[in-house]
């Protein structure tokens, strides 16, 4: 199996992961909701970030079909995990200061998976240029 096809597909798979993820916790977030406001929090909390994790397996898969980009699948890789970790690291920096005033870690997992959706995005999407 040639390296940029493990690679796209592994980019693929993750963005698949992370849109389910993101569709999971969507349907989760409108159940204290009712009516049209299910549709505004569904449109406004969940699509966008639903439609940013489809752009990382989206790349994933045009990886897969661009055998010039051979030589830079470590780089990529490298950027997506790194953009990662540091919008990680900010996720986790918001939600001890929501923790510390607050006193709670409502929508913790909300914050946490929405900026490592945005973070692998950006990173592997800058990384190919």
């Amino acid at each position: 199996m040639e390296r940029h096809t493990l690679y796209g597909g592994g980019l693929l798979a993750a963005g698949v992961l992370l849109a389910g993820t993101q569709l999971v916790q969507g349907v989760q977030q409108v159940e204290g909701f009712k009516g049209s406001d299910r549709a505004l929090v569904f449109a406004f909390e969940t699509a966008p970030f639903v439609l940013i994790a489809l752009t990382l397996a989206f790349v994933g898969y045009w990886l897969t079909t661009q055998p010039a980009y051979e030589p830079d699948l470590p780089r990529i890789i490298a950027w997506g995990v790194g953009s990662t970790l540091l919008f990680a690291s900010v996720a986790a920096l918001i939600l001890f200061s929501q923790q510390v005033t607050r006193n709670t870690l409502e929508q913790g997992s909300y914050i946490a998976t929405n900026h490592i959706t945005v973070g692998s995005s950006t990173g592997v999407s800058r990384s190919t240029r």
